[in-house]
């Protein structure tokens, strides 16, 4: 085995290909561009990066199609707290919020915090691997305080035309109605010796979810569809590569609760579909499309290049009904979000001493606006404002060197960034509610660093450290809401600070990693209620400044007992703590950090091909809060046991699979901070039972 493959292998793609029948060099290649911003294996960065590869995200998909599931039992850190609401993000990784990408493209953003709308935005049977940086990096700036989690798309890999078709059915087993989840893909590529293509379409069908006392759980049902395509010519020496990615959505019923209720209040047993319903809710949809151009070439004076062009467009009209003290009230917006950007990165290779110095270096430009009317679906006509539109430009340029001498590697790097923004005039009229006056706000630059060390304490097995800063500001669309003088809006760049030591490698046939970090940061950027409407249907979340200081643990151990049985397990641990100003230190709830979590999985196969998961997840209580903090609506979660099973076997010329999660139908509590000390929890959902069905050719 390459010895630099064998230090790459981490526990995610190492128990993957323990699994098979054979193990080959290829399939432990982790070439990751996420952590570097040039091609590189895990063991050249000196940070926590997590590779889940096809065979584990498909195996993943039999439980549950979406992605931050996927992700809660592969990669240790990720605190999923949003249950079924698709329409809201509560992904954090150690913590903080985290960037997603597509193919390298981010897609969110600094104007709001994300809907996650990106990572639903594409059909997860069209993902191929997931690369997950955890914890701030100081390589893609402000927007990934928390880490970057990068969605890879399926490409052919062949000369000879190649397909791949899905379908999946899954409902509840005890209350079946309305709970049916209905899942089709299609896709097509091939790789020829001076192109190749890949496209591929998908339908989804999501069903209500229920808890295990048959009670709907809040969330919105919805019918959508999705495309994605990549072609790329080799142009002698270099590569031009085109990507493009669609999506839409039309919601359904949207099951919901009565806004009014007290923080705390338990929403599970009073869960309805709002009636009379909206009026306009035919009108409703959400729209995503993501166009790449991209241009490589191995040898240009020197430099390996690496330029790309990205246009990234989400839309959405919102046509909802909702509950407020026993009345409906109904709130019409829509929003349009936009970003173009251009990234670029050159890599060169040098001797220095008695090693090899690499340095990647380059600029990043993007332009970012946000526009959210609140409007009269009957004439369009704008009457308020969630947002006002906002513009962000930013303009970055970074250095990242990194030299490897004897068994040490030492990286280092620098991003310095630019912004400058402004309210537009887009649907400006100053006789509305929270209209904002148009003009240019303050600039502001950031700066932020990075350092590491790895050192390799045997062909497979090395220890790391490092120093990484992250970056956020303040949500710009809601600092701007109301402004009657751009000039005074302060988006206050904040650098996070993380601290991290950690080990991986191979000892035998035992594959593990293990680390733990620290980070703190004096404005860390949050929402809170505007105090100003407390008591009203709507009230907008307006921005919040916090001292935050957080540290945990993660692990992770993969055994290949046999041939045929692996096991392995994940764990994370995380404390924390939020102090506004002027007001002591709260520790941070479940929605913000998983409490104490092990994941423990055992792969057997009865005999060749038929391949069984079983894993068990415990999640701790979390009892941080007194008496008081409670009744301001702080809440305290007590421990449950997920129990799921998998079973696939090859059918034909594909694979059939079966998966059962919340195997044993438990009650649990998912908890949702919707504003700052603002709980709302539910019961989550209990057994669901998916079919499936896989044919490659």
């Amino acid at each position: 085995m390459n010895k630099k493959l064998a230090l790459a292998c981490l526990p995610f793609v190492c128990g993957a290909a323990f699994a098979q029948e054979t193990v080959t060099e290829s399939s432990l290649e982790t070439v990751v561009v996420t952590g570097s911003r040039a091609p590189a294996e895990i063991s050249e960065i000196a940070a926590s990066v997590s590779v889940v590869d096809e065979r584990r995200i498909r195996e993943q998909l039999a439980l549950d199609t979406n992605v931050l599931s996927v992700l809660d039992v592969a990669v240790p850190g990720l605190t999923v707290s949003q249950g079924e609401f698709r329409n809201g993000c509560r992904m954090n990784i150690r913590g903080r919020a985290a960037q997603f990408l597509i193919n390298g493209v981010p897609t969110n953003d600094n104007l709001r915090r994300s809907t996650c709308g990106s990572l639903f935005g594409l059909s997860p049977h069209a993902v191929e691997r997931i690369e997950v940086v955890r914890g701030s990096t100081a390589l893609y700036g402000a927007g990934a305080p928390g880490g970057v989690i990068n969605l890879i798309t399926r490409e052919a890999r062949s000369n000879e035309i190649e397909a791949d078709v899905v379908g999946q059915w899954s409902f509840n087993p005890h209350e079946r109605e309305a709970s049916h989840e209905y899942n089709v893909y299609a896709g097509m590529g091939q790789s020829l010796e001076a192109w190749d293509y890949y496209a591929g379409v998908a339908y989804n069908r999501y069903g209500v979810r229920r808890d295990p006392n048959g009670t709907v759980v809040p969330g919105t049902t919805f019918d959508e569809v999705s495309a994605h395509a990549s072609l790329a010519t080799r142009l002698q020496d270099g590569e031009l590569k085109f990507t493009a990615l669609f999506f839409k959505q039309d919601p359904d019923d949207v099951y919901s609760t009565d806004g009014s209720q007290l923080s705390g209040a338990r929403f599970a047993q009073r869960v309805f579909v709002p009636e009379p319903g909206n009026p306009y809710e035919e009108q409703a949809e959400t729209t995503q499309a993501v166009v790449t151009l991209g241009y490589t070439h191995p040898e240009i004076l020197g430099h390996a290049l690496d330029l790309s062009v990205y246009y990234h467009d989400e839309e959405l009209i919102q046509r909802s009904a909702e509950y407020f003290e026993g009345e409906v009230f109904y709130f019409d917006s829509d929003a349009d979000n936009e970003r173009l950007g251009f990234r670029s990165a050159l890599n060169r290779t040098f001797k220095l001493s008695q090693g090899d110095l690499e340095l990647v270096y380059g600029v990043d430009l993007l332009r970012q606006s946000y526009y959210r009317p609140q409007v009269d679906p009957a004439s369009g006509a704008v009457i308020g404002y969630v947002s006002p539109e906002v513009i962000l430009d930013q303009y970055a340029a970074f250095a990242q060197p990194r030299w490897q001498v004897g068994r040490w590697q030492f990286t280092a790097g620098v991003r310095h960034e630019r912004f400058s923004g402004e309210v537009g005039d887009r649907g400006y009229d100053p006789t509305l509610p929270r209209v904002a006056t148009p003009g240019e706000t303050p600039d502001f630059d950031l700066t932020l660093f990075n350092v590491g060390a790895i050192y390799n304490l045997t062909q497979t097995l090395q220890v790391y450290g490092g120093f990484s800063q992250g970056a956020e500001i303040s949500e710009f669309g809601r600092a701007a809401r109301g402004a009657s003088d751009p000039a005074i809006i302060n988006l206050e760049a904040d650098a996070s600070d993380q601290y991290e030591i950690g080990v991986r490698g191979n000892l035998g046939a035992v594959a593990f990693s293990a680390a733990a970090f620290y980070s703190t940061s004096d404005k860390a950027a949050d929402l809170q209620a505007d105090p100003s409407c407390v008591g009203q249907p709507l009230c907008p979340l307006i921005p919040l400044r916090l001292e935050r200081e957080l540290y945990g643990a993660e692990l992770t151990f993969d055994w290949r007992v046999r041939d045929d049985v692996t096991v392995g397990s994940l764990l994370t641990y995380q404390e924390g703590e939020a102090k506004e100003p002027g007001a002591p230190a709260v520790a941070f709830g479940a929605d913000t950090l998983s409490p104490l979590r092990i994941t423990g999985y055992v792969e057997f196969r009865p005999f060749v091909d038929w391949q069984n998961r079983v894993q068990v997840s415990y999640i701790h209580e979390m009892d941080e809060y007194d008496a008081a903090e409670q009744a301001q609506g702080f809440l305290n979660t007590d421990s449950y046991t997920l129990v799921d099973f998998t079973s696939s076997y090859p059918l034909g010329r594909g694979r059939l699979a079966l998966g059962i999660s919340n195997l044993l139908n438990e009650e649990y509590v998912n908890v949702t901070n919707q504003a700052s000390g603002d709980f709302f929890y539910y019961l989550s959902e209990g057994r669901r039972a998916t079919l499936g069905y896989t044919l490659r050719f």
